[in-house]
């Protein structure tokens, strides 16, 4: 009985550990679309698709207008000064990021420099 519960408490450690798995993406921001609904669409090197990182009007995937526009800040100015971007995604890969409206919201936006 006792092997049977440290493997099972192993288990689960195991699964809710990759399950909270975040990752890190950096790269440069290629193309900046903000949409009459909105939504702010952004092509990045990590991605090489388009991805709808928040909503400028409306609350979208629990990011509010306000750090929206603090985002898009943050993308001007990476685009502008022609340096990097650090995002962070507790859901998906860099690569594997759904597009387009199916993106989830990034975590946090910043610039980054190596």
């Amino acid at each position: 009985m006792k092997n049977f519960l440290s493997k099972l408490i192993l288990t689960l450690f195991f699964l809710s550990t990759s399950a909270v798995a975040g990752y890190d993406c950096y790269g440069e921001v290629d193309v900046i679309l903000q949409y009459s609904n909105g939504d702010l669409n952004v092509r990045t090197s990590y991605r090489d698709e388009y991805t709808v990182f928040c909503n400028l009007e409306t609350r979208r995937k629990n990011v509010s207008p306000e750090t929206c526009k603090g985002m898009l800040s943050i993308l001007l100015t990476a685009k502008a000064s022609n340096k990097k971007i650090i995002t962070y995604y507790n859901s998906h890969t860099c690569e594997t990021l759904p597009t387009y409206g199916s993106a989830p919201a990034p975590i946090y936006v910043g610039l980054y420099e190596q």
